[in-house]
């Protein structure tokens, strides 16, 4: 649950309205408060009023900045929307400070949610709203749709072991409520039926629609007034899901099941809203809309796992809400026969004749000039987006360039003298690129593969090679912060003669984040016998190291150098200079820690695609809880280190906070044990060297010490 917030946390989120959007507000209402988040109706100085999200304890802004973007885009395809307030100057949606974000939204007045109150006309209401979106996402740049694996809710090989590690926790430390020794009675009950959870899922497809989708709708995030949707609210950042998974999410909610005896004719009529707004949801998946959400309430741990899992408490309204899930995934098996029965009435009858069942197969083709080919504005888009962010590579690229303006068709080979390829560049969380080991050559390189009319854009084609040559579903994957509307590399090589003249390939790179329960990447390609992940630094396309080396820690030997005239890239680490009564804070690393295990070291981090002050501050909250102001950090040493040869030099930068809020608390205990403030003149023996170096430097009023480097 979110903690009531402090005087001081209060101010900022005032000052992050004024300065940060524009808003003076003379009167705040508290609102719905979120898993996360506290949200306010806030009344400004001319009259308007605003719903304000804020995160009290910090937050991905750049999730939040995604979020409000999908929104805003929704909103251009016609869907109703809470329009999200742009900051001053209009560049972003999110205003952040001091571990403070928030973000603004216009007020829905008069409305009510859709939670359980789906009746009547509502059904084809929603049905036609939530087709709308869907059909806008699909054009989306992360959102072509295309065949992938089920969706993770409905995965037999991830959910029985979360619902049996569910049952070991609870016998661990028996349960002491009412609540708790109900929810380890159900979790073995759900264990039981999965047998039955197994037929269930028979008739499902195993492979089936995957696309951008909102990523939470469900009843209380779509706004209801005067019986029609006022708005939809509360996206999630840009990823991708099964289209039949959210619209069962939605149209099933425990208490519209359970309150309304005809849901299985209203959800009929929703489908054939949906269908006949959005078709290429085929009717044989729509069909299936009853049997995934069944089993998606029979797999589900939430929220059984609130009280383990340190969620929060076990409310009454927590409870009653746990009952009805688990009352409605059994009323929606006993039914399910009457459900798919009318699905198939509604959709029959509705269907227009040669209604599409795209995609069939994953190779399937799209005809030529179709809503899903490639099209020149989207390539030239990409391009032009590309090269303001690295104008240097306008050189390289300008015959594409040329190509485009002439008004060549990028998908034609007769057309287009080149070759488009699409690759996969998926980075994990410790900042390593996932590589595909090519049997026939032994060369290591990221996912991809030709462009295919079918993806509809490149950044679909890129999504696709990541499943089909490493396993990797689309589901496991989210736009890389930062790139979420365009490549992070292009690269251009020539292609000799063979089958065809030579030509040259023009290699689109799209970043993803791998999510943290994406499945182990398998090689899936004939001419593939393995997977590895690489450093940064060891990536082997050096176009694209260039890029991303320095956004993370790059260990091991660096390659030969990307860069010109004979420079190296240089890592930047940033130091929080903490000082208390004449003493100056430091962690003692963890024993098994990769780096300066059982020495004491400053808090630091290595500086990611941001400010060397951002980074600080973020770390500084990520390892200690601490929350300061970039503002606040002033430069007070600098540390050239060179560990050995043969390995990237360091910057070290070290900066004093003239303020802080918090107390030091160990939030990453893999890495450091424990805090303690020390004397600068009685330092402890077991400390990093560079680290006393600097201490001695700041002592000495020195601004700049060497370390390593051959004199």
């Amino acid at each position: 649950m979110t903690p009531a917030p402090s005087e001081a946390w209060t101010s900022r989120v005032a000052f992050l309205l004024r300065d940060g959007f524009g808003i003076v507000p003379v009167a705040v209402e508290t609102g719905p408060a979120g898993t996360d988040t506290l949200n306010f109706v806030v009344t400004g100085d001319d009259g308007r009023r605003w719903f304000v999200k804020t995160s009290p304890h910090g937050a991905d802004v750049s999730e939040a900045e995604g979020a409000a973007a999908l929104a805003a885009y929704a909103g251009r395809c016609g869907v109703p929307v809470a329009a999200a307030r742009p900051t001053v100057g209009g560049s972003r949606f999110v205003a952040a400070h001091r571990g403070t974000a928030v973000s603004v939204t216009e007020y829905v007045p008069g409305a009510v949610t859709a939670d359980g109150r789906l009746d009547g006309g509502l059904w084809e209401e929603v049905g036609d709203v939530v087709g709308r979106l869907h059909h806008g996402l699909a054009r989306h740049a992360f959102g072509p749709p295309g065949l992938g694996p089920r969706d993770k809710t409905v995965d037999l090989a991830r959910n029985p072991a979360r619902l049996a590690g569910l049952v070991r926790r609870y016998e661990a430390a028996p349960p002491a409520t009412e609540f708790e020794r109900w929810a380890v009675r159900t979790a073995r009950e759900k264990l039981a039926r999965l047998p039955e959870v197994e037929r269930l899922l028979e008739k499902v497809p195993p492979r089936m629609l995957t696309q951008l989708v909102h990523g939470d709708l469900s009843g209380p995030n779509v706004l209801l007034r005067d019986r029609r949707v006022a708005a939809l609210i509360d996206f999630r950042p840009p990823g991708r899901r099964g289209p039949v998974w959210e619209l069962g999410r939605l149209a099933l909610d425990p208490r519209t099941v359970l309150s309304q005896p005809d849901w299985p004719d209203g959800l009929g009529r929703l489908a054939a809203a949906y269908h006949a707004r959005y078709p290429a949801v085929g009717v044989e998946e729509l069909v299936c809309v009853a049997r995934v959400a069944a089993v998606a309430l029979a797999l589900s741990v939430y929220p059984l796992n609130t009280v383990v899992a340190g969620l929060g408490p076990a409310t009454g309204s927590l409870e009653s809400y746990a009952r009805d899930r688990h009352r409605a995934a059994a009323v929606l098996r006993e039914r399910l026969d009457e459900a798919e029965e009318l699905l198939r009435e509604h959709l029959r009858r509705t269907a227009p004749a040669g209604s599409p069942r795209w995609p069939r197969s994953p190779r399937s083709r799209t005809p030529r000039g179709s809503d899903m080919t490639l099209s020149l504005s989207h390539l030239g888009d990409l391009l032009a987006g590309y090269l303001e962010r690295y104008p240097d590579e306008r050189g390289a690229l300008g015959a594409l360039w040329a190509v485009l303006d002439a008004g060549g068709d990028p998908a034609s080979r007769a057309a287009f003298p080149g070759e488009l390829t699409c690759s996969a560049v998926v980075i994990d969380r410790e900042r390593r690129v996932l590589h595909v080991r090519h049997r026939a050559t032994g060369r290591l390189l990221v996912p991809g593969g030709r462009f295919e009319d079918f993806d509809g854009t490149l950044s679909a084609a890129a999504l696709r090679t990541a499943e089909e040559e490493a396993g990797l579903p689309a589901f496991s994957l989210t736009p890389m912060p930062g790139f979420e509307a365009g490549p992070i590399d292009i690269d251009v090589t020539p292609a000799p003669a063979g089958e065809e003249p030579a030509h040259p390939r023009y290699d689109f790179r799209f970043a993803f984040r791998l999510a943290e329960d994406a499945p182990e990447p398998v090689p899936g390609a004939e001419e593939a016998d393995g997977t590895c992940w690489l450093p940064f630094d060891r990536v082997s396309s050096p176009g694209l190291r260039a890029k991303l080396d320095g956004s993370g820690p790059a260990e091991g030997v660096v390659p030969p150098s990307p860069f010109p005239s004979g420079s190296v890239p240089q890592i930047v680490g940033v130091h929080l200079w903490l000082e208390r009564d004449g003493k100056v804070l430091l962690g003692l690393r963890h024993p098994d820690s990769a780096y300066a295990g059982s020495l004491w070291h400053f808090l630091a981090g290595h500086c990611e695609a941001e400010s060397a002050t951002a980074c600080l501050a973020r770390e500084a909250y990520e390892e200690a809880g601490l929350v300061i102001d970039p503002a606040d950090l002033d430069l007070v040493h600098v540390v050239h280190l060179l560990h050995r040869p043969g390995v990237p030099p360091r910057v070290q930068l070290f900066f004093r906070a003239r303020r802080w809020e918090g107390v030091p608390e160990l939030r990453e205990p893999d890495k450091c044990v424990a805090w303690r403030w020390w004397d600068p003149k009685d330092l402890p023996d077991a400390l990093v060297p560079y680290a006393r170096a600097a201490i001695e430097g700041i002592g000495a009023g020195r601004l700049y010490t060497e370390v390593g480097w051959p004199r």
